[in-house]
């Protein structure tokens, strides 16, 4: 009995599933269409606020980079002038005897230029001298007057770049500073010193240059 309930129930089911293979197939609902003032509300895109634009900032000053000075090369120094009686060449004098001759540089008005001379005599040796006869000689010559009456000389001394006249009480100072100092240097006596000097006028000679010259002479 349970075999036969249990195979009509399975016709059953079988006979539905075909009724519902044979059952026509209903056509979906179509879906409203929208209306165009709904489409043209959803493809209307918001306005675009304009973007704000910010002030440019002002640019800083360019700073001009300083340039560096030119550099001037030095000209160089012209050949001193010559006299046109000078020999185009000096004879080779022989040593003199009982002589000997220093040159140095002072500096008295010039640099890098020898202007001092210095002649140191032997023991016992005579001296003579023409000098001016101006009454407004120079110190040196002054000096060299006063002491030509000795006879007797051991040094002479000889600067240029500067004359040491019309110098006054200044230049009577200088000549007797450096006659000591010389006199000192050979070992004799400052009037057995003599000086003579060339060069500009009227003003002081710069006697400490010409004493400092003369050890190195």
């Amino acid at each position: 009995m349970a075999a036969k309930a249990k195979g009509k129930q399975k016709v059953k089911a079988a006979k539905k599933a075909a009724k519902a293979l044979a059952a026509p197939v209903r056509k979906a609902k179509a879906l409203p269409k929208p209306s165009a003032a709904k489409v043209a509300q959803k493809s209307a895109k918001p306005p675009v606020k304009p973007a704000s634009v910010k002030p440019a900032r002002p640019k800083a000053p360019v700073k001009a980079i300083p340039q560096a000075p030119a550099v001037s090369t030095p000209k160089p120094k012209a050949p001193l002038p010559v006299s046109p009686l000078a020999p185009a060449k000096f004879a080779q004098l022989p040593p003199l005897s009982g002589v000997r001759l220093g040159s140095g540089q002072a500096g008295i008005r010039y640099q890098g230029r020898t202007d001092v001379l210095l002649v140191v005599l032997s023991p016992g040796t005579t001296v003579g001298g023409a000098l001016t006869v101006s009454k407004t000689a120079s110190a040196p010559v002054e000096w060299c007057k006063a002491n030509l009456a000795g006879g007797s000389g051991r040094v002479l001394v000889v600067n240029s770049g500067n004359a040491n006249a019309f110098t006054g009480q200044a230049g009577r100072d200088a000549v007797r500073k450096t006659a000591e100092s010389a006199a000192a240097l050979v070992g004799c006596k400052p009037n057995e010193v003599f000086i003579a000097s060339t060069g500009v006028i009227g003003e002081p000679l710069p006697a400490d240059r010409l004493v400092a010259a003369l050890p190195e002479v």
